[in-house]
């Protein structure tokens, strides 16, 4: 497996925190609070990524498993897929604790740890799927975009299917627990397509996400793709 290093995006930072495209207007002191929260974010993360690539039967069952899709999201992904990556990935629970600790003193730097914490993980899971989607392509095969359990129709209740399908607690330390919150909190699971053909990029903008309606950057009038 790959080492990763764990990279943040101030940009993304900057969007968790509601400052998208205004950068320019932020206080010097709160750009150093924020970058010196991401320095104590990279320190405390400890990187842990596993996956598995499993054959899709017609009726969009991962064969060998009793884990399946029926949703509508989940069949416009993998329609064209016959194989698919189920991918969990973690910055580990010290990334946690360091938030946890800050509630109790000073909610802004918690609030900041957060958002460095959630960029980081996103980060990560990136570097992982660019990695894959480079090692597919010298195959002649490719990738759908990534998606989650939670995006769109797709059941936040597959996130305890996909850790008990790869072992995530015994290999990484990650489970999901009654509420489907993953534990460490900074995780991500994921399911990737895989197909012979060149895949569109179908995850952009505001359409298909479940938080369209409560999404607090949409009521600011700030959109993820913009």
């Amino acid at each position: 497996m790959e080492n990763y290093k764990i990279k943040i995006n101030i940009d993304e930072v900057y969007r968790y925190l509601g400052y998208k495209n205004q950068s320019d207007n932020i206080d010097e002191n709160i750009k150093q609070h924020i970058n010196k929260c991401a320095e104590k974010i990279i320190n405390a993360a400890v990187p842990r990524y596993t996956y598995k690539i499993f054959n899709i039967n017609k009726n969009l069952n991962l064969e060998g498993t009793s884990l399946g899709f029926s949703d509508d999201d989940a069949k416009l992904f993998l329609q064209e897929s016959e194989k698919c990556i189920i991918l969990a990935v973690t910055i580990g629970s010290k990334a946690d604790m360091l938030i946890r600790k800050a509630q109790i003193f000073d909610m802004t730097e918690a609030v900041i740890l957060d958002s460095c914490a959630s960029a980081a993980a996103e980060s990560l899971c990136e570097q992982i799927n660019q990695t894959l989607e480079a090692e597919y392509l010298k195959r002649d095969l490719y990738l759908t975009d990534r998606f989650s359990p939670g995006y769109g129709s797709l059941p936040l209740s597959l996130q305890s299917e996909i850790c008990d399908l790869l072992s995530t607690e015994k290999i990484m330390g990650l489970s999901a627990n009654s509420n489907l919150t993953l534990t460490p909190l900074k995780s991500i699971t994921a399911i990737i397509g895989i197909s012979s053909k060149p895949q569109p990029k179908r995850i952009s903008g505001c359409q298909n996400c479940r938080m369209k309606e409560t999404c607090k950057f949409r009521k600011e009038g700030v959109f993820c793709d913009k």
